[in-house]
C-alpha cells in the first residue's frame, strides 16, 4: 500500500519531486516484499529514504539511467533501469502519478538527449500573395511545387 500523494516542489535544495512509493530492487534482497519508501527526485539523483528526511536506502544516478517504462508488475509501477543492470521498480499511488514521475525522471536522464545548440536560421520564407509564390524558399525546396513534384 502506498501512502499520501506525491508532491512537487519547484526548488527546495534541488528537490524536483518527492512522495511515498512502494518500491523493489533486483539483486540478493529482490525475494523481499516491496517497503514502503520515501523517494525524492533531485536534479542528478533519485533517492531512496526509508521515511521523510530519513536515512537514504539506494540512489540512482540519473546520468546512469539506461531505460524507464511503465510495467504491469504492479498497478502503477514504472521501472527505473541503471546502465549497470540494476532495476528499481516503484509502485505509485495513480496513472497521473505514473506518468508525471516518468516525466519528470526521464527529462534529466541521457534518453533525453538534448536541445540543439549553436542552432541558426539561415532562411526565412513567405508567401508573397501577389504573385502566389513562396519567396526565401532554398534552391531545392524552390524547385517543388506545392503538390511536391519536381519542376
Amino acid at each position: 500500500m502506498t501512502g499520501p500523494v506525491a508532491t512537487k516542489k519547484a526548488s527546495e535544495s534541488g528537490v524536483i519531486r518527492e512522495g511515498w512509493a512502494t518500491v523493489k530492487r533486483t539483486g540478493l534482497l529482490a525475494f523481499l516484499p516491496w517497503p514502503r519508501r520515501f523517494i525524492v527526485l533531485g536534479d542528478k539523483t533519485l533517492a531512496i529514504r526509508t521515511c521523510e528526511g530519513g536515512a537514504q536506502r539506494g540512489a540512482v544516478e540519473l546520468h546512469e539511467v539506461s531505460r524507464i517504462e511503465r510495467v504491469e508488475t504492479k498497478p502503477y509501477c514504472i521501472l527505473v533501469e541503471t546502465r549497470g543492470a540494476r532495476k528499481f521498480y516503484l509502485n505509485l499511488n495513480s496513472d497521473s502519478e505514473v506518468v508525471d514521475w516518468q516525466d519528470d525522471i526521464y527529462s534529466r536522464t541521457p534518453l533525453r538527449g538534448g536541445d540543439p545548440t549553436d542552432f541558426k536560421h539561415l532562411n526565412g520564407a513567405k508567401f508573397d500573395i501577389a504573385t502566389g509564390q513562396f519567396v526565401g524558399l532554398p534552391q531545392e525546396w524552390a524547385n517543388t511545387n506545392l503538390n511536391g513534384t519536381q519542376s
